[in-house]
């Protein structure tokens, strides 16, 4: 992830991205850098002036904007891997030896109910009948624990996604000094549906600048975040038209001049 993001930085470094081409059509800029990307170096020495110097500057734009989503994919396959297996993993294992028996329990008395005999003309059967043949297989107390244990477990789609963002809390230091490095280095923006995503992104990365020990019930909504004592710097300041920037490069990388991240389509929009 710091190798992406530290290529991402480098490339933004080189400056193309502050180069003014709204007046070129993007086809254009594409076709350019389509072409400089299947071409061997000397055929690119012997183009015109000209030609030469517009081709290498959409080149490196179509890199920026490349290497961003290599930085985003290689972040998407860590949250993945890192996040939400590991933690369905361990909540798995930890879990399964008191779903097993309850599940046991549970089969255990629906088999009672099963092989009692159905209702006839001749003999009625009762509902105490029913109750006294399954207690002497699983107790009434332990299989309302049973039953309970497995409803805890098999949860509704809302409380699964309640309890989904509960298992990423736990696990949100393994990324974050990822989403620290993720906003300094791509300045990123977003239309309006998607500024609450963004502003939690920078509230997350100001959490990391702190340095300090949040626990997992604060890292969703702490009071100093909230009452704007770490604000993000790049979210007071934002650009004309209301998108907001953050100038910032990886800290080890050179004495180059921070320039503006690249921009990327499709994706909350960096």
């Amino acid at each position: 992830m710091v190798q992406a993001l530290d290529r991402t930085s480098r490339i933004a470094g080189i400056g193309a991205g502050q180069v003014e081409a709204h007046d070129v059509p993007q086809a254009k800029l594409q076709g350019l850098a389509r072409y400089a990307m299947r071409t061997k170096a000397p055929a690119l020495a012997e183009l015109a002036a000209p030609r030469q110097g517009a081709t290498l500057l959409a080149t490196v734009r179509h890199l920026e904007t490349a290497s961003v989503d290599d930085a985003l994919d290689v972040l998407e396959v860590l949250m993945v891997s890192k996040l939400l297996n590991r933690a369905h993993r361990e909540d798995k294992l930890r879990t399964l030896p008191d779903f097993k028996s309850a599940a046991k329990k549970m089969a255990a008395a629906v088999d009672v109910l099963i092989q009692t005999p159905q209702a006839t003309t001749s003999r009625v059967v009762s509902l105490a009948e029913v109750w006294n043949a399954i207690e002497e297989v699983v107790p009434r107390a332990k299989l309302m624990e049973a039953v309970q244990t497995v409803s805890d477990q098999v949860l509704d789609d809302d409380d699964e996604a309640a309890a989904w963002r509960a298992r990423l809390v736990k696990r949100y230091r393994t990324v974050q000094g990822f989403i620290e490095l993720l906003v300094e280095v791509i300045d990123f923006g977003a239309v309006e549906a998607g500024r609450p995503v963004l502003e939690a992104l920078a509230t997350a990365a100001a959490m990391a600048r702190s340095r300090k020990h949040y626990k997992a019930a604060g890292i969703a909504a702490h009071a100093e975040l909230t009452g704007g004592l770490l604000e993000a710097p790049h979210l007071r300041q934002p650009r004309p038209g209301g998108r907001p920037h953050r100038q910032g490069r990886l800290p080890h990388v050179g004495d180059r001049a921070p320039a503006p991240g690249p921009q990327t389509e499709g994706r909350l929009r960096p």
